[in-house]
């Protein structure tokens, strides 16, 4: 029986901000389709693929290295020798499968190390829509609260604490040193004003005495930017690297509890797999199987995704 091994898969909703008329996720894919990025040591190529799922485009994030590449070793002696690669005709390959729900905006996305970061999708996808278009966009990636926490969270009428606890706070400023997103910059501030002690370990609290002491609590908008900017870490590789991202307060529906909540926004997003076959050397990106897996996955979730936005929507009106 063939060898499979687990693909995260991230489950997001594309957020765009236009700077003109109204854009959609849905039409960007298709104008972005075929097109390849330029970056400084790889490639990136967005490619739609054929789906017969309502509502829905599947595609693959195709990723070249013909740089900065490491060596090989032979296993007998320990000798380090170049790979056999004609770098001026080959490279390196890796894919990132995605499926998109039109309907209910939502992005399922394949993490793959070696390949293309959400903010490095989302920068590549930005920059040649605004060199293209009068519109100008802002796009990111927010991930789908599982249980609504987000959603709770604006519902509170008191914001007693906002706490978040990031390891390896370097390695995440690392990660995202080119990002543009305005999303992120207010935590990505934070967290750079924090590495000025060379910390293996940021932290940041905000917090009331409490109700009798402080009677107005946190600054609702502050705490909302704050969970959002530092939410955004929650869709890609350095969730491994947020600890904690935690409110507390009180809420004004008197059918809610009103004692002090706690809003845990780490474990509120889902934590979802494909799996793909494991192949000593592979031939190809394993298209068709990745393809095949991601699907069956949206399709396992969708009853779920459905109540969610559906909930969202009852809950607006």
């Amino acid at each position: 029986m063939a060898t499979k091994k687990n693909k995260r898969v991230e489950v997001l909703s594309p957020q765009i901000k236009c700077f003109g008329g109204d854009i959609t996720f849905e039409q960007i894919l298709n104008v972005v389709n075929g097109e390849k990025f330029q970056n400084e040591f790889k490639d990136h190529e967005i490619k739609l693929m054929p789906t017969t799922l309502s509502n829905c485009l599947v595609g693959i994030v195709m990723t070249g290295q013909n740089k900065d590449l490491p060596p090989k070793r032979n296993n007998q002696t320990g000798e380090f020798s170049q790979l056999n690669l004609d770098v001026n005709r080959e490279k390196l390959s890796f894919g990132n499968i995605f499926l998109y729900d039109v309907r209910i905006n939502v992005l399922f996305y394949e993490l793959n190390i070696n390949g293309c970061y959400l903010d490095k999708l989302a920068e590549n996808i930005q920059t040649y829509w605004n060199s293209r278009y009068d519109d100008k966009i802002e796009l990111s990636f927010l991930p789908v609260s599982r249980k609504g926490e987000y959603q709770r969270l604006m519902k509170m009428g008191y914001y007693k604490e906002f706490y978040v606890e990031l390891t390896n706070p370097t390695e995440i400023l690392q990660d995202y040193k080119d990002s543009t997103s305005s999303l992120f910059s207010m935590a990505k501030s934070y967290i750079s004003k924090g590495m000025k002690n060379k910390s293996d370990v940021f932290v940041l609290k905000f917090a009331t005495f409490g109700k009798q002491v402080n009677k107005i609590g946190l600054s609702a908008k502050a705490v909302l930017e704050l969970a959002k900017s530092f939410g955004f870490l929650l869709a890609g590789e350095q969730r491994k690297n947020v600890k904690k991202l935690q409110v507390k307060g009180y809420f004004a529906d008197p059918n809610e509890p009103q004692t002090l909540q706690p809003i845990n926004l780490v474990s509120d997003v889902f934590t979802i797999y494909i799996k793909l076959t494991v192949q000593t050397l592979p031939s190809n990106l394993q298209e068709i199987e990745r393809k095949e897996e991601i699907e069956k996955l949206y399709q396992k979730h969708l009853p779920e995704l459905n109540y969610i936005f559906n909930r969202e929507s009852n809950e607006n009106h």
